[in-house]
């Protein structure tokens, strides 16, 4: 009985012998092949054991399972692209921050005039505005480079919230120093002085508001 030769091709992957290299490139083509070569060379599982068992139990197609309180799961709840709200929130603090500023200079500037006109109490006002401008431009220094890009430093904004509230302090004494006083009125504030007051307060309580929401909507 004559011996019947072995076929010319062999598989690189599983030995089998195939007659001309079409055949074999076929082989190779087919899509249980490539899976079944790429899970031995992922896992090291043997040639022929079956699908549930050649997946590893930490990958799901190279990819690592999302296991709670683990990397994957952090990176899988990182919070996407400021929201079109959030983007609206960024523009209003700055634009009420940068009025803020623009009103602290002419009354830094105001003060100063007096001052040096020697009037009683204005060279520590002076110094007052003076020092609540430049916190302030410190403040939109720090929001401008946010803007173009919209990407909100939420350590940076938390820090700017908590400057506006000790301003709105000092800003509210400052103008309170500033009103005239009457005597038959109970606090000893005209009413035109008072309401201004509150008009002030009110700005400020809304931009620290604004900062809130900024903060909290923050990535």
């Amino acid at each position: 009985m004559a011996r019947k030769s072995r076929l010319p091709f062999e598989c690189f992957q599983c030995g089998t012998r195939w007659k001309n290299a079409q055949a074999l490139f076929g082989h190779l083509r087919h899509p249980h092949r490539r899976q079944h070569a790429q899970a031995e060379a992922d896992g090291g599982v043997e040639p022929g054991a079956p699908t549930a068992q050649r997946s590893s139990a930490s990958t799901t197609r190279g990819r690592p399972q999302s296991v709670p309180g683990g990397d994957a799961d952090r990176i899988r709840r990182r919070p996407g692209p400021l929201s079109y709200e959030t983007k609206l929130l960024l523009l209003q603090v700055q634009a009420a921050i940068e009025q803020l500023r623009q009103d602290a200079r002419e009354f830094a500037s105001m003060a100063n005039e007096f001052a040096r006109m020697n009037v009683e109490g204005y060279h520590e006002q002076a110094q007052d505005w003076a020092r609540m401008s430049l916190a302030l431009d410190d403040c939109v220094r720090e929001l401008d480079p946010m803007v173009p890009s919209f990407q909100v430093n939420r350590g940076t904004i938390h820090q700017i919230y908590r400057s506006m509230r000790r301003l709105k302090e000092l800003w509210l004494t400052q103008l309170i120093r500033a009103c005239r006083f009457v005597e038959m009125e109970p606090d000893g504030v005209d009413a035109e002085s008072r309401q201004m007051l509150r008009d002030e307060e009110a700005r400020f309580t809304r931009i620290v508001e604004l900062l809130q929401h900024l903060v909290a909507a923050a990535p």
